[in-house]
């Protein structure tokens, strides 16, 4: 029998086991993504609401022997767990989030088993802003590890508990949140980017499937930034259902920060579709924009009121001053600035990088 491959291109070596283990890493992935769709939007809703009716501590006092029990008992406290919409909406939110994700990892993945020249492009994407986010979170667990420590170790103290094993606790704690990241979050997408990386990929691809597609016209670098642009658009729209926009230290409520999320949706809707096309000012208006968000970050995080950020999410009181308590494990100028460089620093640099297939417009190999 002979070869589906017996006229290949010379020189190259068709790749098809990379493509096919590519596809399959990329499949479990988003049945993982999917299952926490499915946590998010199902489990954790009945867990919320079970708890808002139930309170989750009942505390009952014994009357010493011999001594008359009250004629009332003493008003119970109060439960916070009464009002969490802004919770159960983000909740919502995370879950329908998951779910896109896990669609796109199935469709990129099926796309690599059955050979489709399009599934090369969009795997280097998604291995790329994996292997982005989990080098960025593994590096704000190291940087949180001491501040997450004291405040364990304040909770510990509050509640008049034995510090015994705390230490040891939180080192097994960080230990498994480092292995996690590390092979979850950095070794998964290195390989994504490994086996679709070789130049012999997507002659397999090619080969496989001739028919040109759009993803063809424009390098994978330049690919990516229109498709992340639109990502974050498509974010921007979302988040429409919850009324609030920290900017430049500011908080917008209401239509001010819906006007805010939709002149941000389109802007880069537009700048995704500019991007595609190669446009010189598109590329610089983007460059511009992740410095000015780089910007705000630094400026909201070093001045913003959390107290009134948590009320306009729609914290309930008994909850605010734990969560603005921590908060200020992130809100050390340490953590900001290096949170922020650590994270905005790559996607300037890239796009620095990427200038030249804006510049230089004739179709260049990716």
């Amino acid at each position: 029998m002979s070869s589906p491959y017996f006229d290949f291109p010379e020189g190259h070596t068709p790749r098809r086991g990379r493509l096919m283990t590519s596809g399959i890493i990329l499949a479990l992935a988003g049945c993982a993504f999917g299952l926490l769709s499915a946590v998010y939007l199902i489990l954790f809703r009945v867990m919320i609401k079970a708890m808002a009716v139930f309170p989750p501590t009942i505390t009952a006092s014994v009357a010493p022997s011999g001594s008359t029990p009250p004629a009332t008992p003493p008003p119970a406290a109060p439960n916070p767990l009464e009002n969490l919409d802004f919770f159960t909406g983000m909740m919502t939110l995370a879950g329908v989030l998951f779910g896109v994700v896990a669609l796109v990892f199935l469709v990129v993945g099926a796309g690599s088993m059955f050979l489709k020249r399009w599934s090369r492009p969009f795997a280097l994407v998604i291995g790329t802003v994996w292997l982005y986010v989990g080098v960025l979170y593994l590096l704000m667990v190291i940087l949180s590890a001491g501040g997450t420590r004291r405040a364990m170790a304040e909770s510990i103290a509050d509640v008049g508990a034995a510090a015994t094993g705390a230490d040891a606790m939180f080192g097994v704690m960080i230990a498994v949140s480092i292995i996690m990241t590390f092979v979850f979050g950095i070794m998964l997408p290195s390989l994504i980017l490994w086996l679709n990386w070789h130049r012999d990929v997507a002659v397999t691809l090619e080969f496989c499937d001739r028919k040109p597609r759009w993803t063809d016209l424009v390098p994978v670098p330049v690919l990516g930034i229109s498709v992340i642009a639109t990502a974050f658009a498509l974010n921007f729209i979302v988040f429409q259902a919850f009324p609030w926009f920290p900017l430049f230290g500011q908080l917008f409520t209401g239509n001010a920060a819906r006007g805010i999320g939709v002149a941000l949706s389109l802007v880069l809707l537009g700048l995704a579709w500019g991007a595609y096309r190669r446009s010189v000012i598109a590329w610089g208006l983007l460059l511009l924009l992740t410095l000015a968000m780089a910007a705000t970050t630094i400026i909201t995080g070093l001045s913003l009121d959390y107290r009134s950020f948590y009320e306009a999410m729609g914290f309930p009181e008994e909850m605010i001053e734990s969560s603005v308590k921590s908060a200020e494990i992130y809100q050390s100028p340490v953590m900001i600035w290096s949170g922020t460089l650590a994270g905005f620093l790559p996607i300037v640099g890239f796009l620095i990088w990427a200038r030249k297939y804006f510049f230089n417009r004739p179709l260049q190999a990716a």
